[in-house]
């Protein structure tokens, strides 16, 4: 498999990675959580929103705290689309989309481990979102995300546990932005 990275090759590991992320329904502080190593516990990346924002922007951040992109809403278009952005640049854009039965995300990226070639990348998982497979639209599986179900503790502490396993050489970065 090609490595593939459009956030950064630094968050492209050389070994397959598992990464948990909690996600709470309702939070003070919006959409604002840690994602965790699963096997070390250690915060590798977190996300820091706003309760009330226009474009719905949010921040992933390193985990020391620093910025590493940040993504906002589009605020007209037909699909529900994101922007990530460093600065000026544009990373990469997300965009959701509804099939029968299936839920989708296509995202349009510069591959950084290839010169910048332009590939779309593919989320498509069931209808409740607890598998998910992350794909080079018409190649090979970069990731996958699952989440446990529902049970009586991820109701009374009202969160969701995802876990992504990704593969080696692929940007985790850009993982925690699809899923």
């Amino acid at each position: 498999m090609k490595n593939v990275a459009a956030i950064g090759a630094t968050y492209c590991a050389v070994e397959p990675t598992t990464l948990a992320m909690k996600e709470k329904a309702f939070s003070l502080s919006g959409d604002t959580f840690k994602i965790k190593d699963a096997k070390s516990g250690q915060v590798v990346f977190q996300i820091e929103g706003k309760v009330i924002s226009l474009h719905d922007k949010k921040k992933l951040l390193d985990g020391n705290g620093n910025e590493i992109a940040v993504f906002a809403k589009k605020l007209v278009s037909i699909h529900k689309t994101f922007v990530v952005s460093r600065g000026d640049e544009k990373l990469m854009t997300i965009t959701k989309k509804m099939a029968f039965m299936k839920s989708k995300m296509v995202a349009e990226v510069k591959n950084l481990c290839s010169d910048g070639r332009e590939m779309k990348i593919e989320a498509v998982g069931d209808w409740r979102d607890k598998n998910v497979v992350v794909s080079e639209e018409g190649g090979g599986i970069l990731a996958t995300i699952s989440r446990k179900s529902l049970n009586l503790n991820s109701v009374a502490f009202d969160a969701q546990t995802y876990y992504l396993q990704v593969n080696p050489g692929v940007d985790s970065a850009m993982i925690v932005l699809l899923a």
